[in-house]
């Protein structure tokens, strides 16, 4: 059951158990009496003074996010693609395709150019097990 958002007041209204801010008296007072289980919204959810990011579980780490692939605590902006393989099955056959990037920099003419160089821009892998 969801309960519907409070009437908006012009003064947020602060707590200092959770260092939330509360539109309205009334939606403060609510997530004070309101529970979650056997806690209520003040004790479950709540920000983290240093950097005011939610702290949902004891994972928290001040400007950080947690990444469910790699299962840590990583930088904001930290890209996870790649899971490592739940499987203990001998590799038959892999077949993989990279595609890559030519950059040429300070060429005019392809011919004469020294400075081109290619970087991997996309890599996949298919394995096939027993």
């Amino acid at each position: 059951m969801s309960v519907p958002p409070c009437s908006y007041d012009d003064a947020r209204i602060p707590c200092e158990s959770c260092n939330r801010q509360f539109r309205s008296r009334t939606c403060f007072d609510k997530q004070k009496k309101n529970k979650i289980g056997k806690k209520t919204v003040c004790e479950k959810k709540r920000n983290c003074t240093t950097c005011n990011s939610f702290i949902g579980d004891k994972r928290h780490e001040c400007f950080k996010a947690y990444c469910n692939i790699c299962n840590q605590n990583r930088e904001i902006g930290h890209f996870c693609f790649m899971q490592p393989l739940k499987t203990n099955c001998p590799a038959v056959m892999m077949y993989y395709l990279c595609s890559t990037i030519l950059n040429y920099t300070g060429c005019e003419v392809f011919r004469d150019c020294k400075g081109a160089y290619s970087h991997i821009s996309v890599c996949s892998a298919l394995l096939f097990c027993l």
